[in-house]
């Protein structure tokens, strides 16, 4: 299709973004999750980032290419490093008089725009974006389409890179030059007279995500004499620009007060528990509380991040606040394999490649790379590309189409079948045909959502720009959606 205007495009990770824009002005950039990313300039012919599947349907509903193409100007990624570097690089020299407004970075959660650095460099064709974004929050890095180069020539559409920073991690060493990110409030509840002392040291969350004892001094003394009620007190820690507030409550002698305020709790035990990957996964709201005489007791916990199955397998940790207790809660959660049952060692080998979410990364990147750069129909590709990585070392890099990937399977003696009882981990599923260019997407199955529905499951395919940017994501099986066909047929290798 010819168009009057040249694309725009940026990378984050191994995600490749691309939009139309005007007048020749495009930029690409490398986003990984390491705190700077090296400059990577890809070329693209990629206006719509869509399927056979939605192509097809449009010819019915313009609404699903109009959406699409909107999807285009913005980009997503999550665990995000607070310090992140961002490095764009566009085709002309920019005017530096504009860069500095133009491009913004917004907490999201809060509205406020972020502190940045941005410079120029290499001609005035990299801008570098320096900023200190706060733990587990989300945000938007802007790119004005009022941005222009040298030659007064502009973008056609703002662009925007939404991202959220990691949070609290377990076992990444707290390196030296780490900073104070954020530490939370203390609150502490005493009945009226009871003996009380501050503490002397409190959990902060560093600027890496983990979490660190420093030392913190109170700004007074606390009077447990005084009238029941809230009282609010200021601590000073080295390194870090605000106070630390601890919320004490004094209830009065006739209040009743929950057993975890009697009993004093020091600390609590470790959860340590184990899962499978992808599961469905409730974390406990309490956990075992060790009073100051050694009695053990259920107290609430509230954790501090999300916990899921759905990470690689092994083991994380993550951390919580327990009612009453000043130190840190602690779960220890093993994410293990799931079960999966395959038709032949090959289909394993394809199903535990792109269990590994960096495999499929890699595969959507070398698929749009063997599209010549276009974001769009590349599910031929994607699944074409992942079966010689699984070995099938023989099958032609030029199958860009599902009815080619059908025949190519075919005449090397793979069974075509319905009988979606039989679908298993690693086969190559194909939608429905509207025409006799074949079906309008291909994907591998993963595994079912429920082992007793066909209705969904989890697949791998190239349509992880609508899932956060992962390949491995849920999808309709049986019934069809307004953007989504049904299965028709899947295919495997039998086992020799």
């Amino acid at each position: 299709m010819k168009k009057s205007v040249i694309k725009i495009l940026i990378m984050c990770g191994c995600i490749i973004f691309s939009q139309a824009i005007k007048n020749d002005m495009v930029f690409a950039a490398a986003n990984d999750t390491a705190n700077s990313s090296a400059i990577t300039t890809v070329s693209s012919k990629a206006v719509n980032n869509i399927d056979n599947e939605n192509l097809q349907k449009s010819t019915k509903d313009s609404k699903y290419v109009n959406a699409d193409i909107a999807g285009l100007n913005s980009i997503s990624k999550v665990d995000v490093p607070v310090d992140k570097v961002w490095k764009i690089r566009f085709n002309m020299p920019l005017d530096s008089s504009l860069v500095k407004d133009k491009i913004k970075i917004i907490n999201k959660d809060t509205g406020v725009e972020t502190t940045s650095s941005v410079s120029l460099s290499e001609n005035d064709t990299v801008v570098t974006i320096s900023s200190h974004c706060d733990p587990n929050s989300n945000y938007s890095l802007i790119i004005d389409k009022d941005l222009k180069s040298k030659n007064n020539k502009s973008l056609n559409n703002p662009v925007y890179v939404e991202f959220k920073t990691a949070g609290q991690t377990a076992s990444a060493p707290v390196k030296t030059d780490t900073l104070i990110s954020y530490i939370d409030d203390v609150n502490v509840t005493i009945k009226e007279n009871d003996k009380f002392s501050f503490p002397t040291t409190i959990n902060a969350t560093m600027s890496d995500g983990t979490t660190k004892k420093v030392n913190v001094s109170w700004d007074k003394h606390v009077d447990v004499s005084s009238k029941p009620g809230t009282y609010t007190y200021y601590g000073v820690i080295d390194g870090y620009s605000k106070k630390v507030r601890l919320n004490l409550t004094i209830t009065g002698l006739d209040s009743p007060s929950s057993a975890t305020d009697e009993l004093k709790i020091d600390s609590t035990k470790d959860i340590n528990l184990t899962a499978k990957q992808y599961d469905n996964f409730t974390a406990p709201d309490t956990i075992d509380g060790v009073t100051s005489d050694g009695k053990v007791v259920k107290v609430k916990v509230k954790w501090d991040n999300p916990i899921t199955t759905n990470r690689e397998p092994g083991k994380y940790t993550y951390y919580g606040t327990a009612e009453g207790c000043l130190v840190k809660a602690v779960l220890n959660l093993t994410i293990t394999a799931p079960e999966i049952k395959t038709h032949s060692d090959f289909q394993k080998n394809l199903y535990n490649y792109l269990s590994n979410a960096d495999n499929r990364q890699s595969v959507m990147t070398r698929a749009i790379e063997l599209h010549g750069g276009d974001l769009s129909n590349n599910c031929a590709y994607f699944a074409s590309e992942a079966l010689r990585r699984a070995g099938l070392s023989d099958l032609p890099e030029s199958v860009a189409n599902t009815r080619t990937l059908t025949n190519e399977l075919l005449s090397r003696g793979w069974v075509k079948s319905t009988n979606l009882d039989e679908l298993r981990s690693g086969d190559i599923c194909f939608t429905i045909a509207y025409d006799s260019s074949g079906p309008t997407h291909t994907y591998t199955f993963m595994r079912w959502v429920d082992p007793n529905s066909h209705e969904y499951a989890y697949i791998c395919d190239n349509q992880g720009n609508e899932y956060e940017g992962d390949p491995y994501h849920k999808r309709n099986i049986n019934f069809a959606t307004e953007t989504k066909d049904p299965i028709s047929y899947f295919m495997y290798v039998p086992q020799q």
